[in-house]
């Protein structure tokens, strides 16, 4: 499920001047949209740096995009939409249980550092390690939500003899992150942004502009 976060600017005065002037806020909401951006990378590391139910970020961060909720930038509605369409967006922001699909009976976590980082890029899960289930042997360890480890007893992938390569579990419980969310510094930025701009556009006077 997607996670998107959405700004909208809409004094009637102020798209009555611009539509006169032929001026489309494109620009700026797009700039104030990737503050938006930025603010979400910033609480999404700070939430993985934490420590607290850690995962890997990197797909979901490079996923981030700025565009607006009907498709098109328009004086009608000066809004802009950030957010991310990977799949597991919304529960990591959220929280909540994730499960294995049928027929899978188990999550697979790639445990060694490399594998995480070939699992987060669409590769390194144990269907693609060892296809034919020809070298990877299930341990059994039945332990709350744990079920076993999938090791490596001859060393065919590199990673040492009898090395632990994968935890089976049967659902992973992910906290709240509450990244898709714009902090004070962020919204800050933004209304400077917004001022300086109608400023170009002779809407308002410098004071007015601050106020």
């Amino acid at each position: 499920m997607a996670v998107t976060v959405t700004v909208t600017i809409d004094p009637p005065e102020l798209v009555s001047h611009l539509a006169a002037k032929h001026r489309n806020p494109r620009a700026l909401m797009k700039v104030i949209g990737v503050l938006g951006m930025t603010t979400m990378s910033r609480r999404l590391q700070a939430s993985y740096e934490s420590g607290d139910n850690a995962y890997r970020t990197g797909r979901l961060n490079a996923s981030f995009a700025v565009g607006h909720p009907d498709g098109h930038y328009s004086l009608e509605r000066m809004a802009v939409e950030v957010g991310s369409n990977v799949p597991y967006a919304a529960q990591m922001n959220e929280g909540g249980t994730i499960r294995p699909k049928p027929p899978n009976k188990a999550l697979a976590i790639p445990l060694p550092p490399s594998l995480k980082r070939r699992a987060a890029g669409g590769a390194g899960w144990p269907r693609d390690l060892d296809p034919a289930r020809e070298h990877l042997t299930f341990v059994p360890i039945l332990r709350g939500t744990v079920l076993g480890l999938l090791v490596d007893p001859k060393n065919e992938f590199g990673f040492g003899k009898d090395a632990a390569l994968y935890l089976l579990m049967r659902s992973v419980t992910h906290k709240p992150k509450h990244f898709a969310k714009w902090d004070a510094k962020a919204l800050d930025e933004a209304a400077e942004l917004y001022g300086e701009w109608i400023l170009r556009a002779g809407w308002a006077t410098e004071d007015e502009a601050e106020g």
